[in-house]
Protein backbone atom coordinates (compact mmCIF):
# COMPACT_ATOMS: atom_id res chain seq x y z
CA UNK A 1 0.00 0.00 0.00
CA UNK A 2 2.86 2.59 1.37
CA UNK A 3 4.67 1.74 -2.32
CA UNK A 4 1.49 2.26 -4.24
CA UNK A 5 0.93 5.53 -2.37
CA UNK A 6 4.32 7.15 -2.91
CA UNK A 7 4.10 5.82 -6.27
CA UNK A 8 1.72 8.05 -7.27
CA UNK A 9 2.84 11.05 -5.10
CA UNK A 10 6.02 11.13 -7.65
CA UNK A 11 4.28 10.60 -10.46
CA UNK A 12 1.86 13.84 -9.54
CA UNK A 13 5.28 15.79 -8.38
CA UNK A 14 6.24 15.19 -11.85
CA UNK A 15 3.15 16.18 -13.50
CA UNK A 16 3.53 19.64 -14.71
CA UNK A 17 -0.50 20.27 -14.39
CA UNK A 18 -0.62 19.59 -10.72
CA UNK A 19 0.22 22.35 -8.79
CA UNK A 20 -1.52 21.36 -5.23
CA UNK A 21 -1.16 17.99 -3.63
CA UNK A 22 -2.99 17.38 -0.42
CA UNK A 23 -2.73 14.10 1.88
CA UNK A 24 -6.22 13.60 3.90
CA UNK A 25 -5.22 12.51 7.51
CA UNK A 26 -5.69 10.44 9.28
CA UNK A 27 -5.29 7.62 6.83
CA UNK A 28 -7.94 5.69 6.53
CA UNK A 29 -6.14 2.07 6.20
CA UNK A 30 -5.76 -0.99 7.38
CA UNK A 31 -2.08 -0.91 6.28
CA UNK A 32 0.83 0.77 8.40
CA UNK A 33 1.51 3.68 6.40
CA UNK A 34 4.44 6.05 7.98
CA UNK A 35 2.77 9.53 7.40
CA UNK A 36 6.14 11.28 7.97
CA UNK A 37 7.50 9.23 4.70
CA UNK A 38 4.08 9.67 3.00
CA UNK A 39 4.38 13.84 3.32
CA UNK A 40 7.94 14.23 2.97
CA UNK A 41 7.27 12.36 -0.50
CA UNK A 42 5.27 15.62 -1.75
CA UNK A 43 7.52 18.21 -3.75
CA UNK A 44 8.13 21.34 -1.79
CA UNK A 45 6.20 23.47 -3.60
CA UNK A 46 3.57 21.07 -4.27
CA UNK A 47 3.07 20.68 -0.98
CA UNK A 48 0.14 23.43 -0.40
CA UNK A 49 -0.72 22.34 3.30
CA UNK A 50 2.97 22.87 4.16
CA UNK A 51 3.57 19.92 6.25
CA UNK A 52 6.68 18.04 4.51
CA UNK A 53 9.90 18.26 6.38
CA UNK A 54 11.20 21.74 5.01
CA UNK A 55 8.04 23.52 5.14
CA UNK A 56 8.06 23.06 8.76
CA UNK A 57 11.71 23.87 9.31
CA UNK A 58 11.38 26.97 7.17
CA UNK A 59 8.41 27.47 9.64
CA UNK A 60 10.33 26.60 13.08
CA UNK A 61 13.24 28.72 12.08
CA UNK A 62 11.24 31.66 11.38
CA UNK A 63 11.99 31.96 8.29
CA UNK A 64 8.79 33.15 6.33
CA UNK A 65 9.82 35.93 4.41
CA UNK A 66 8.04 38.56 2.22
CA UNK A 67 8.94 39.55 -1.53
CA UNK A 68 7.22 42.95 -0.99
CA UNK A 69 9.12 43.64 1.82
CA UNK A 70 12.06 45.90 1.41
CA UNK A 71 15.81 44.07 1.40
CA UNK A 72 13.91 40.92 1.97
CA UNK A 73 14.57 37.75 -0.83
CA UNK A 74 11.60 35.76 -2.00
CA UNK A 75 10.85 32.60 -0.26
CA UNK A 76 9.23 30.00 -2.18
CA UNK A 77 7.31 28.33 1.45
CA UNK A 78 3.44 27.28 1.87
CA UNK A 79 2.38 28.06 5.63
CA UNK A 80 0.06 25.40 7.29
CA UNK A 81 -3.29 25.98 6.57
CA UNK A 82 -5.09 26.69 10.27
CA UNK A 83 -1.97 28.28 11.13
CA UNK A 84 -2.15 30.46 8.43
CA UNK A 85 -5.88 31.07 9.06
CA UNK A 86 -5.05 31.56 12.90
CA UNK A 87 -2.95 34.95 12.17
CA UNK A 88 -5.05 35.76 9.47
CA UNK A 89 -7.48 36.55 12.72
CA UNK A 90 -4.90 38.05 14.27
CA UNK A 91 -4.86 40.54 11.32
CA UNK A 92 -8.19 41.15 10.86
CA UNK A 93 -8.59 42.35 14.76
CA UNK A 94 -5.06 43.99 14.75
CA UNK A 95 -4.37 42.72 17.77
CA UNK A 96 -0.52 43.95 18.73
CA UNK A 97 0.56 39.95 18.93
CA UNK A 98 4.50 41.33 18.76
CA UNK A 99 5.06 40.68 22.67
CA UNK A 100 1.45 39.52 23.63
CA UNK A 101 1.11 36.37 25.78
CA UNK A 102 -0.75 33.57 23.50
CA UNK A 103 -1.43 29.90 24.74
CA UNK A 104 -2.01 27.21 22.59
CA UNK A 105 -3.57 23.93 24.07
CA UNK A 106 -2.58 21.33 21.50
CA UNK A 107 0.69 20.29 19.50
CA UNK A 108 -0.61 18.25 16.81
CA UNK A 109 1.35 18.65 13.44
CA UNK A 110 -1.70 20.01 11.97
CA UNK A 111 -2.32 22.81 14.14
CA UNK A 112 -0.91 23.28 17.82
CA UNK A 113 2.84 23.23 16.18
CA UNK A 114 2.82 25.10 13.50
CA UNK A 115 1.07 27.79 14.78
CA UNK A 116 2.98 28.27 17.94
CA UNK A 117 6.31 28.08 15.34
CA UNK A 118 4.60 31.24 13.41
CA UNK A 119 3.41 33.20 16.00
CA UNK A 120 6.81 32.93 18.17
CA UNK A 121 8.91 32.97 15.52
CA UNK A 122 7.98 35.41 12.89
CA UNK A 123 5.13 37.05 14.80
CA UNK A 124 7.11 37.79 18.16
CA UNK A 125 4.52 36.39 20.65
CA UNK A 126 5.44 34.62 24.00
CA UNK A 127 3.83 31.44 23.05
CA UNK A 128 2.95 28.97 25.98
CA UNK A 129 2.29 25.54 24.60
CA UNK A 130 -0.48 23.01 26.29
CA UNK A 131 -1.96 19.77 25.86
CA UNK A 132 -5.05 18.27 27.21
CA UNK A 133 -3.42 16.85 30.54
CA UNK A 134 -1.05 20.21 31.10
CA UNK A 135 -1.83 20.84 35.19
CA UNK A 136 -3.42 24.02 36.23
CA UNK A 137 -4.47 24.48 31.95
CA UNK A 138 -7.39 26.79 33.42
CA UNK A 139 -4.60 29.27 35.04
CA UNK A 140 -2.16 29.34 31.88
CA UNK A 141 -5.46 30.12 29.82
CA UNK A 142 -6.18 33.05 32.45
CA UNK A 143 -3.36 34.60 31.56
CA UNK A 144 -3.23 34.59 28.01
CA UNK A 145 -3.91 37.34 25.73
CA UNK A 146 -4.70 35.42 22.55
CA UNK A 147 -6.17 31.66 23.59
CA UNK A 148 -6.04 29.11 20.62
CA UNK A 149 -7.19 25.66 20.66
CA UNK A 150 -7.55 22.27 18.53
CA UNK A 151 -7.24 19.54 20.65
CA UNK A 152 -10.58 18.10 19.69
CA UNK A 153 -12.50 18.00 23.47
CA UNK A 154 -16.04 19.61 23.50
CA UNK A 155 -16.41 22.38 25.36
CA UNK A 156 -13.22 22.17 27.34
CA UNK A 157 -12.53 25.86 28.13
CA UNK A 158 -14.79 27.67 30.03
CA UNK A 159 -15.94 30.92 29.81
CA UNK A 160 -14.42 32.31 33.20
CA UNK A 161 -11.07 31.10 32.31
CA UNK A 162 -10.95 33.96 29.81
CA UNK A 163 -8.96 37.20 30.75
CA UNK A 164 -11.45 40.16 29.59
CA UNK A 165 -10.37 41.25 26.25
CA UNK A 166 -8.84 38.14 25.05
CA UNK A 167 -8.93 37.20 21.75
CA UNK A 168 -10.09 33.31 21.36
CA UNK A 169 -9.00 31.55 18.37
CA UNK A 170 -11.14 27.64 18.48
CA UNK A 171 -10.13 25.17 15.90
CA UNK A 172 -11.93 22.19 17.63
CA UNK A 173 -14.70 20.53 16.14
CA UNK A 174 -16.52 18.13 17.72
CA UNK A 175 -19.93 16.34 17.10
CA UNK A 176 -22.59 15.89 20.06
CA UNK A 177 -25.85 14.63 20.18
CA UNK A 178 -28.61 17.31 20.46
CA UNK A 179 -29.51 17.33 24.27
CA UNK A 180 -33.28 18.87 22.74
CA UNK A 181 -33.64 16.80 19.97
CA UNK A 182 -32.17 12.84 19.79
CA UNK A 183 -32.27 12.80 16.73
CA UNK A 184 -30.43 15.64 15.57
CA UNK A 185 -26.52 16.16 16.19
CA UNK A 186 -24.63 20.11 16.40
CA UNK A 187 -21.56 20.78 16.34
CA UNK A 188 -19.18 22.23 18.81
CA UNK A 189 -15.45 23.27 19.27
CA UNK A 190 -13.22 23.29 22.55
CA UNK A 191 -14.43 26.66 23.91
CA UNK A 192 -17.98 27.27 26.07
CA UNK A 193 -18.92 29.55 23.01
CA UNK A 194 -21.97 30.72 25.45
CA UNK A 195 -20.11 31.94 28.45
CA UNK A 196 -16.43 33.11 26.70
CA UNK A 197 -18.16 35.48 24.93
CA UNK A 198 -18.76 37.63 27.78
CA UNK A 199 -15.09 37.86 28.37
CA UNK A 200 -13.09 37.83 25.30
CA UNK A 201 -13.04 40.77 22.95
CA UNK A 202 -12.83 38.40 19.91
CA UNK A 203 -13.62 35.20 19.66
CA UNK A 204 -14.35 32.57 16.33
CA UNK A 205 -17.55 30.18 16.59
CA UNK A 206 -18.25 26.34 16.00
CA UNK A 207 -18.72 25.81 12.72
CA UNK A 208 -17.95 29.04 10.45
CA UNK A 209 -15.31 30.38 11.83
CA UNK A 210 -11.51 29.30 11.40
CA UNK A 211 -12.58 26.16 8.83
CA UNK A 212 -13.83 28.34 6.20
CA UNK A 213 -10.66 30.71 6.24
CA UNK A 214 -8.23 27.35 6.67
CA UNK A 215 -9.94 26.26 3.25
CA UNK A 216 -9.06 29.74 1.61
CA UNK A 217 -5.71 29.32 2.48
CA UNK A 218 -5.26 25.67 1.17
CA UNK A 219 -6.49 27.74 -2.14
CA UNK A 220 -4.44 30.78 -1.65
CA UNK A 221 -0.66 28.49 -1.43
CA UNK A 222 -2.32 26.59 -4.38
CA UNK A 223 -2.55 29.81 -6.21
CA UNK A 224 0.88 30.56 -5.42
CA UNK A 225 2.55 27.49 -6.26
CA UNK A 226 0.91 27.26 -10.12
CA UNK A 227 2.19 31.23 -9.88
CA UNK A 228 5.85 30.07 -8.94
CA UNK A 229 5.60 26.64 -11.09
CA UNK A 230 5.82 29.44 -13.84
CA UNK A 231 8.60 31.82 -12.85
CA UNK A 232 6.21 34.27 -11.42
CA UNK A 233 7.12 35.53 -7.74
CA UNK A 234 4.00 38.07 -7.58
CA UNK A 235 2.49 35.58 -5.17
CA UNK A 236 -0.71 36.25 -2.66
CA UNK A 237 1.32 37.34 0.13
CA UNK A 238 0.88 35.78 3.54
CA UNK A 239 3.81 37.75 4.87
CA UNK A 240 3.78 37.56 9.26
CA UNK A 241 5.70 40.91 9.32
CA UNK A 242 2.22 43.26 9.17
CA UNK A 243 2.76 43.48 5.62
CA UNK A 244 0.17 46.43 3.34
CA UNK A 245 0.77 43.77 0.87
CA UNK A 246 -0.98 41.04 2.87
CA UNK A 247 -4.65 42.18 1.68
CA UNK A 248 -6.00 38.74 1.90
CA UNK A 249 -5.83 37.88 5.46
CA UNK A 250 -8.28 40.46 6.24
CA UNK A 251 -10.49 40.28 3.39
CA UNK A 252 -11.11 36.51 4.05
CA UNK A 253 -11.80 36.84 7.85
CA UNK A 254 -14.54 39.46 7.38
CA UNK A 255 -18.00 38.29 9.64
CA UNK A 256 -16.03 35.56 10.65
CA UNK A 257 -15.13 36.52 14.26
CA UNK A 258 -17.73 37.81 16.94
CA UNK A 259 -17.12 41.05 18.80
Amino acid sequence: MIIKLLDYVYKLNSDSSVHGITLQLPFDSDSNINVTNSLNAVATLKDVEGLNAYNTAVLSRGDILCPHCENVKQQHVHIPCTAAACYAFVRHVNFPIIGSRCVIIGGGRLVGAPTADLLSRSCGATVIQCHIQSNNINEEIKRGDVVISAVGHPRLIKGEWIRPGALVIDCGYSVLNDPQNPNKSRCVGDVEFETAIENAKWITPVPGGVGPVSIAMLFRNTVNSAKWSVGLNNSICSCPNYCENDILSKELVDRKVST
